[in-house]
């Protein structure tokens, strides 16, 4: 009679676990997305600081940088996202702090996607970056998500999707 009762228990508990995992996914498995990754202030409307050219890439690409700061935010709120190419079916660019004037590259070049939908997504009231593709030509093909810090692009999680340059 024990053995009965605790089969079935363990059935019941067995059965609740099951269903529960199956109803609620973690949050590992799920895509990130804009909403969950809310801009770090208000959107800035201000007047643009100057761009700050520490590194020998803030240099190189100067152009690109202070034609960028010169438009209204488009990213994470205070932030001008500049994207430029960098060869066929390649882009990079840099995150301009349009308060301060601060530079901060992107994870590295993205290439060669291969899925639907554009190779970069952001939004202005968002930190949350979607590249899609390769990052820096190798790796892993798909989505790449990346929180920006306003420091760093932080990488979250990586989509793998087929591709048909193998």
């Amino acid at each position: 009679m024990k053995s009965k009762i605790l089969k079935f228990l363990l059935s019941v508990l067995f059965s609740v676990f099951v269903s529960h995992a199956m109803a609620a996914p973690s949050k590992q498995m799920s895509t990130p997305q804009f909403a969950d990754y809310s801009s770090l202030g208000q959107v800035y409307k201000g007047k643009p600081a100057p761009v700050v050219l520490r590194s020998q890439d803030d240099r190189y690409f100067r152009t690109r940088l202070r034609n960028s700061s010169k438009e209204p935010s488009n990213f994470a709120g205070e932030y001008s996202l500049a994207i430029w190419g960098c060869g066929t079916s390649c882009l990079m660019g840099a995150a301009v702090h349009l308060k301060t004037g601060n530079v901060i590259f992107m994870p590295g070049t993205i290439s060669n996607w291969q899925g639907e939908g554009d190779s970069l997504n952001f939004q202005l009231k968002s930190r949350l970056l979607i590249a899609s593709g390769y990052i820096n030509e190798e790796g892993k093909h798909g989505r790449h998500y990346y929180e920006f810090t306003g420091r760093t692009f932080k990488h979250i999680k990586t989509v793998i999707t087929p591709t048909e340059l193998n």
